[in-house]
């Protein structure tokens, strides 16, 4: 299991620095089980993202 919080926690940290790096990227937060602490090897990670940009640069959306 904590090997499994660690892997959570580098694409958290990868997803975010690319985030922070995106001028149009307002402000983000993260929810869901990765901050519950509920994570299990087919969680996701949930973002909430505020873009100020066209869509169309929205490069991609899961869900």
């Amino acid at each position: 299991m904590r090997n499994l919080i660690i892997e959570y926690q580098k694409v958290y940290q990868q997803v975010t620095q690319t985030m922070s790096e995106t001028k149009d990227i307002l402000a983000s937060f993260v929810f869901g089980s990765m901050v519950t602490g509920d994570l299990w090897e087919n969680s996701d990670i949930d973002f909430f993202v505020i873009y100020s940009g066209d869509e169309k640069g929205i490069r991609n959306v899961y869900s």
